[in-house]
């Protein structure tokens, strides 16, 4: 008879009445398993094994289910009393599925003489009994004196919602509430943990070591770069601010960097919010840059999938802020000289090490420098010991720092023809504080400690020219350190 009525049309009528119940059926049983495992490992002084309880709740449903009984779920005050006996905890469950199948089966009739108000005072006692003492404890700490922040406030205030909202409801409605509440607070705190850093790049010049003149004149025109560096979640609820940022940018900006390398999620909508907001910037002449991801890797897959096809992933993504802000700065170089080689051209008398010296000083000194060619790959790794230091007359050195992952990297410096390296172990016979990496065939001009303590002998006015070059380069170098590490914070 149950099969003849058994059609597609009455499975969706059923199913319509059914599986809201069966949801919230559910996602009470999933709260109390969760709740219960917490709890005992309070108890117990261990930490809980949530999946497990779930997944042992999950498999004893189903067998409920095929066997055509009512769902199970787990009882707090059954395992707060196992978790504190001394002897066998596992009989509780046993022992109380006994007793009451013993009362209802022999004693059901002799359970209607007890008055009603009876039972209702045992209930109540067993609900004050299962009340959590950290909660009354939370609610007294929310309104003293001394604490009155809106997370503090907040919790207590769902626990009481929720438990009016089951005294004169129902559980399903109370856990409804409950989830709605709680992603409210979330999204509220997610909101206050958001913040949005907007300046211009003049302290946050990429690592990439420029030409005198070139290095000048991007100093006094960094404000053409805008960095915007938010920081947390980026989602329905912040993603708008940000969007406002962007759209407040200064006139007379050329490059807009937005880096994401501080934001822990973002969402769909915010996808298409930083899509939008960046095509903006490039109708009204602002190109758009994102920092902090890559196409190719899983975080940029991900965005791509949630909407952010724009800046335009193949072309205007880098992998962290200095690339970023490289390319803005070659951009600008390129616009202000057209036709320049970003790769400076090597003229011996014009590096940081030469500036101000002699025709003949130059000779002199040349004549100390070693001329090496080095194939690309590994120059020299971090804890080498150094007592050298060195020219690039041609090819690109990185300085690099690398952490734990495979491949990974910072990179602290780009140096390029016309640049020196190296300095500060040859000047404090130290080992080597990072790895130099040759990204092409490089021909380099290396001084030594030796060679140098020997300069000092012959020639003390060549080794004070030298010096005083040195000292200068140190101390900008620790400027531009400085003002990097205050940009960062």
């Amino acid at each position: 008879s149950l099969w003849s009525v058994v059609t597609p049309r009455w499975i969706a009528a059923t199913a319509l009445q059914v599986l809201p119940y069966a949801a919230l059926l559910a996602l009470q049983g999933i709260m109390n398993a969760a709740m219960s495992a917490v709890t005992i490992g309070n108890l117990l002084g261990q930490r809980s094994n949530v999946n497990r309880t779930l997944v042992a709740l999950g498999c004893a449903n189903v067998v409920c289910g095929a066997l055509g009984a009512l769902p199970v779920s787990t009882s707090a005050l059954q395992s707060v009393a196992a978790a504190r006996m001394k002897g066998n905890p596992s009989s509780v469950a046993a022992g109380s599925a006994v007793v009451m199948f013993v009362l209802v089966l022999v004693a059901g009739q002799w359970l209607t003489w007890i008055p009603v108000a009876v039972l209702a005072a045992v209930l109540m006692m067993a609900g004050v009994g299962m009340v959590n003492q950290s909660v009354v404890h939370l609610v007294k700490t929310a309104w003293s004196a001394h604490s009155r922040d809106r997370s503090t406030l907040w919790t207590p205030g769902i626990a009481i919602v929720v438990a009016a909202a089951m005294f004169w409801g129902s559980v399903p409605l109370a856990l409804m509430i409950g989830a709605v509440l709680a992603m409210v607070l979330l999204a509220i705190e997610l909101s206050a943990a958001t913040s949005f850093n907007a300046e211009a790049s003049t302290p946050l010049g990429s690592r990439r070591v420029w030409a005198r003149e070139q290095a000048n004149w991007l100093r006094e025109h960094r404000s053409k770069v805008a960095v915007f560096r938010p920081q947390g979640a980026l989602f329905f609820g912040t993603a708008d601010q940000l969007a406002h940022r962007l759209a407040s940018t200064a006139s007379g900006t050329r490059f807009c960097v937005l880096d994401l390398t501080r934001v822990t999620t973002v969402d769909a909508t915010a996808c298409g919010i930083i899509a939008a907001g960046t095509k903006t910037l490039a109708l009204s002449g602002v190109m758009p840059l994102l920092a902090g991801v890559l196409p190719d890797s899983p975080r940029g897959r991900n965005l791509v999938a949630l909407g952010l096809s724009w800046p335009d992933p193949s072309t205007q993504w880098f992998v962290d802020l200095d690339r970023a802000l490289e390319h803005a700065e070659v951009a600008l170089l390129s616009e202000q000289w057209p036709g320049i080689d970003t790769v400076p051209r090597f003229e011996f008398g014009q590096t940081p090490l030469t500036l101000g010296m002699s025709e003949s000083e130059l000779q002199e000194l040349k004549a100390c420098l070693w001329p090496i060619d080095v194939a690309a790959g590994p120059l020299f790794s971090q804890g080498d010991a150094g007592s050298s230091m060195y020219i690039v007359e041609k090819g690109q050195i990185e300085i690099r720092i690398f952490s734990t992952g495979p491949g990974a990297y910072t990179r602290l410096a780009a140096f390029w023809p016309g640049s020196i390296f190296g300095e500060m172990s040859m000047l404090m016979s130290q080992q080597r504080t990072a790895d130099a990496v040759c990204l092409t065939p490089a021909r380099l001009l290396k001084l030594d400690r030796r060679s140098l303590d020997a300069l000092e002998s012959s020639s003390p006015r060549l080794y004070a020219a030298l010096m005083r070059n040195l000292n200068v380069h140190i101390a900008n170098r620790l400027d531009l350190a400085t003002g990097l590490v205050r940009a960062l914070q």
